[in-house]
């Protein structure tokens, strides 16, 4: 069984055609739902949100936002599958298939840095007295909550599921097919997706 950085057997031309595709497949599925929304809200006689488009609103907007970045992910599916004649699942694992027993086996792990990066990160805080900006946050009652949840649960796993396949599926892969070592790939891939995301400071990311 192959190393899951070396799972990728297509010529490099492929791997090329292959990104092409997922940048251009991902801005059209983008602006389709972007255009669609805002057509919808137009026809509701929705008024103009804060970048003078017709909206429903904060949350929505933030729902559209990320499901804009979701359609990362069937873009980079179809790319394997069709540029590179790949199965798809091989950006999911060696097996060729999401490995559900195995991530049932990590959330609890992953839930547990979670909730020590956020304790660690509050403590900090309130130690060396950085400003949160949780101070003058208001509470938004349960209703309102109850509902950004839903929508967030609905819309934040495709999302981040997206970035995984992109970055730890389809750029890992595409680095390994040229070394046989992964630490380059693992590093190339760490270095791309901090960038997107903002530095923030020499050091990296910031936690608040």
């Amino acid at each position: 069984m192959s190393s899951y950085h070396r799972l990728v057997r297509a010529k490099p031309s492929r791997t090329v055609l292959g990104t092409l595709f997922i940048v251009l497949a991902t801005a059209f599925l983008a602006i389709a739902g972007f255009l669609l929304v805002t057509a919808a809200a137009t026809i509701a006689g929705r008024p103009d949100g804060p970048d003078e488009v017709p909206s429903f609103g904060e949350l929505a907007d933030l729902a559209l936002a990320f499901l804009m970045i979701a359609a990362l992910l069937p873009a980079t599916l179809a790319a394997a599958r069709w540029v590179q004649h790949r199965p798809a699942g091989t950006l999911s694992s060696v097996t060729g298939r999401l490995r559900w027993r195995w991530l049932l086996r990590c959330l609890p792990v992953a839930a547990v840095a979670v909730v020590l990066l956020l304790a660690g990160g509050t403590a900090f805080a309130a130690a060396t007295g950085v400003d949160a900006g949780l101070s003058d946050a208001e509470l938004a009652g349960w209703g309102p909550f109850l509902l950004s949840m839903a929508v967030f649960v609905l819309v934040v796993p495709p999302q981040a599921a997206a970035e995984e396949y992109v970055m730890r599926g389809w750029l890992l892969q595409a680095v390994g097919s040229w070394c046989r070592g992964p630490w380059l790939p693992i590093g190339v891939q760490a270095v791309v997706f901090a960038a997107l995301h903002g530095w923030g400071t020499p050091w990296g990311s910031p936690t608040w």
